[in-house]
């Protein structure tokens, strides 16, 4: 499991993260990568639809496909979409795969989820702040107090990673 995350400075900036969520591949419910651990050869033979330059999930995917010294450029055909709604439009109609975060791929039930032999993805979503600030009571107004983590917590989100 490769962790992927979004550098910020921790001498300048505090954080506090909100939770973690796997970045999946997606297809047709009927689509042969349905539920299947996939190899990047499989998946370099078809059709990438993603996100334009300067995206985030685009930034991943690139990130994601060098760790296998891959591109974008060596998918059979590339489908470039502002939208995540166009995107899952798209391939809810079989037009070919894509890559988002998870809560995305589940809220469609005519979707199913792939993975990349050996690999999972998982991002940080975070709420960073200047350090010394003493901003978490304000970011506590946003949220329920119980939904941020305590401070012994803060770094892990909870959870131990070892």
């Amino acid at each position: 499991m490769r962790w992927s995350r979004v550098f910020f400075d921790k001498d300048r900036f505090d954080s506090i993260l909100l939770r973690r969520e796997p970045f999946v591949g997606i297809c047709r419910r009927d689509h042969p990568f349905a539920g299947r651990e996939v190899s990047i050869d499989e998946l370099l033979g078809e059709t990438i639809i993603h996100r334009e330059d300067g995206s985030g999930t685009r930034a991943i995917l690139e990130q994601e496909l060098m760790g296998y010294n891959e591109s974008l450029s060596r998918f059979h055909r590339r489908i470039c979409i502002s939208s995540f709604k166009v995107i899952l439009d798209l391939v809810r109609e079989g037009f070919g795969v894509s890559f988002v975060y998870n809560v995305l791929a589940d809220s469609d039930p005519e979707l199913a989820k792939f993975t990349l032999q050996d690999d999972r993805v998982i991002r940080e979503f975070n709420i960073v702040y200047l350090k010394y600030a003493d901003q978490r009571e304000k970011i506590g107004w946003f949220f329920d107090s119980t939904e941020l983590p305590d401070t012994e917590d803060q770094r892990t989100g909870g959870v131990s990673c070892t």
